[in-house]
């Protein structure tokens, strides 16, 4: 019986700053891998109390679900090198370095790429033993406090440890950072792009560290610690060139605490689609054409779009991703991006959907479904550097829309993909539907890539498709 797709997960704590916090994390077996939330959901009987939604945690999902086990025995840890028990494919781990007191790095998810991306702290074939790897709310880029990066002379707690200088060394990566003045890449011939998983918090009320002090100064656009656009990776290949962003969602999380992105549903959804998936589902939009209202077209016009995007599969209660501009983890484009010549600005990546077999609601249907709701938000226009208040409606919408995608995979090499997509407003209405054949993309491909045309007719309007890369 082959062992893929079952490997060994090993969970690394992130940053604990106070002395407190370290012990609590070293006195804990999980590291706070074992933390679940209860939360109310209201019922539709207005004579009943709210409902308990309760996540289990981690640790307990991943027992129940896919036959894991802890490395515990006999109140002993196996992964001991004086004990000489071997552990089983499905084994969680928990790596405890802060039980010497973290002096060293003290993050997890920037020692899990210090590991895989610096020549000098690990081997090729000990990197070769890695095959994914999934990171909550990880700094990637740093973090900043009132839009000002940590710097590297503040080394109160080891956060210095977050200064750009500092990660471009242990992540070997000063090259990249004098060119870009970013250190959130990942170099592909160390550790693919691909096989890393950025799972992106958006909620910062939520984050009560510091009595809300750390909130404050991250500001708007982050998880109460990390800002929203710190916290993904991009691919670097050796030429130096920035390719498709990692596989990247957003949740509606806080960096920890009751409601905290880890002990969360979403969470572990996203988790173990990614480790024990079947299809990967890229989303990106690409703007064609916009139309500015009729009295500012031809005039200096500044404006920026908001692309919101939602995305959940069938049956569920939750979203595997969701970028909202009222959490400020919308992608955004300015009028000059979508009307440029260069492709690259023109689209957006919004976000990957992973979709499990093994989770669907109804097991005897072959198909994989989610939907996404895509909204384009209508702009501040600006003429001639001033803010132009006719026909302007706060909150307004050029587009907003759902699409109900339905995927059957290939389950041999003779097969090919299956998609069909309708846009939830035409549900009904044949004369509108997009049946497989307006969908444009090669089934046979390995890889295809799904175009689903939109539009927002009339002035101002816009032109553009919304792209799903399968794999």
């Amino acid at each position: 019986m082959p062992l893929a797709p079952f490997h060994p997960i090993i969970y690394v704590r992130g940053y604990a700053m106070s002395a407190a916090e370290r012990d609590e994390a070293a006195a804990d077996p999980f590291c706070g891998f074992n933390l679940g939330s209860t939360l109310q959901r209201a019922t539709t009987d207005r004579r009943k109390p709210a409902r308990k939604f309760v996540f289990e945690s981690p640790v307990v999902r991943l027992m129940s679900d896919h036959g894991y086990s802890d490395v515990y025995e006999q109140g002993l840890d196996i992964m001991d090198p004086d004990w000489s028990s071997t552990i089983p494919y499905r084994s969680i781990i928990v790596f405890r370095y802060y039980d010497d007191a973290s002096h060293l790095l003290g993050m997890g998810g920037l020692i899990c790429r210090a590991f895989l991306q610096n020549t000098a702290l690990a081997s090729d074939e000990a990197r070769a033993c890695v095959d994914k790897l999934f990171t909550y709310a990880t700094p990637h880029n740093g973090i900043e406090m009132a839009g000002i990066k940590v710097p590297s002379w503040l080394g109160t707690a080891d956060l210095d440890n977050f200064s750009q200088a500092r990660m471009a060394e242990y992540l070997e990566l000063k090259g990249a950072l004098a060119r870009t003045h970013r250190v959130d890449w990942t170099p592909e011939s160390r550790f693919p792009s691909r096989r890393v998983f950025c799972l992106v918090g958006t909620n910062r009320a939520d984050y009560e560290v510091a009595a809300g002090l750390s909130r404050t100064f991250a500001g708007h656009g982050s998880d109460g610690l990390v800002r929203v656009a710190n916290a993904s990776v991009w691919g670097l290949d050796d030429a130096g060139n920035v390719s498709q962003p990692c596989a990247t969602a957003y949740v509606y999380r806080a960096h920890s605490g009751p409601f905290g992105i880890v002990n969360s549903e979403e969470g572990y959804q996203n988790l173990t689609r990614f480790l024990f998936g079947d299809v990967r589902a890229d989303l990106s939009v690409a703007v064609s054409a916009v139309r500015l209202p009729a009295p500012i077209a031809g005039k200096d016009v500044r404006a920026l779009y908001q692309f919101e995007a939602k995305a959940s599969p069938r049956g569920k209660r939750w979203f595997l991703t969701r970028r909202t501009a009222e959490e400020d983890s919308v992608a955004c484009r300015t009028l000059d991006d979508l009307r440029s010549a260069d492709a690259a600005r023109q689209q957006s990546y919004l976000s990957t959907v992973f979709l499990s077999r093994a989770a669907r609601v109804d097991p005897s249907r072959p198909s994989l479904a989610f939907v996404c709701e895509l909204g384009v938000r209508t702009p501040d226009y600006e003429v001639d550097l001033r803010f132009w208040p006719d026909q302007h409606y706060e909150g307004g919408y050029l587009f907003r829309d759902a699409l109900l995608l339905e995927i059957v995979p290939p389950q041999s090499a003779a097969d090919q993909w299956q998609v069909t997509g309708t846009w939830e407003s035409q549900q009904g209405d044949a004369s509108s539907a997009l049946p497989t054949a307006v969908l444009v993309f090669d089934a046979s491909a390995a890889e295809p890539l799904v175009e689903i045309p939109f539009t927002a007719p009339g002035a101002p309007g816009l032109d553009g498709v919304l792209r799903v890369r399968l794999s």
